[in-house]
């Protein structure tokens, strides 16, 4: 009887030492399976934040070129229009210099000789026919065509062309005018001549009597 009750023991010892084993093992593979989970997600999420960051880089190249692309043709749409406005305002120019002369009568007239005004060079010893030789007479009859005479009826009426640019006006005998043009208005610089080491200067400017004078002869 004894001998049977302590088999039943032992056995129930048996029972319970090999369960504990089972549920240690058991709970042992769940903790495996928790960490495997947990690392797969935390690889998944990594990999997430990977794809996102790789986007992100993607589009930041893609926003800076599309920026340089149409940065580019702006450069070259503002050269362009740069060129274009200069290249009317020169022509502007060159139209309100012609618009000064047609029809107009201008004088070329000397005003200083070495420095000196014509009447005092004079009478230091300059050319006594300074003043009288030093003027001529201008008609623009047209664009091209200016009438033109010298003091006196000796000197003889001409005709010839002219013509103008952005350099000047360029006079027959390749005589160059210079001019400015401010707010629309042209004024013509004086010319100087050299001639036998000594320095002549000429005004040029509208003369209401050039164009009777010239069409007198």
């Amino acid at each position: 009887m004894k001998k049977g009750i302590l088999i039943a023991v032992v056995a129930v010892l048996v029972g319970v030492l090999i369960g504990g084993g089972a549920f240690a093992v058991l709970d042992h593979n769940r903790e495996q399976q928790k960490a495997l989970k947990a690392a797969k997600d935390k690889a998944s999420e990594a990999s997430k934040k990977l794809k996102e960051a790789s986007k992100k880089t993607s589009a930041k190249a893609e926003l800076a070129n599309a920026e340089s692309e149409s940065k580019e043709p702006v450069t070259e749409q503002s050269s362009s229009a740069t060129a274009e406005s200069a290249s009317s305002a020169t022509t502007n120019n060159v139209q309100l210099a012609q618009q000064a002369l047609v029809g107009k009568g201008y004088t070329l007239k000397i005003e200083s000789y070495d420095g000196m005004n014509p009447d005092d060079a004079m009478s230091a010893g300059a050319p006594q026919n300074l003043v009288h030789d030093g003027v001529e007479y201008y008609y623009f009859t047209d664009a091209q065509t200016v009438e033109f005479t010298g003091l006196g009826n000796y000197n003889p009426k001409a005709s010839d062309a002219y013509t103008v640019s952005p350099d000047g006006v360029q006079l027959p005998g390749g005589q160059m005018i210079r001019y400015q043009v401010s707010d629309g208005q042209v004024t013509f610089s004086n010319l100087t001549r050299t001639i036998d080491g000594h320095t002549y200067v000429y005004s040029f400017s509208e003369d209401a009597n050039a164009i009777a004078y010239v069409t007198s002869k």
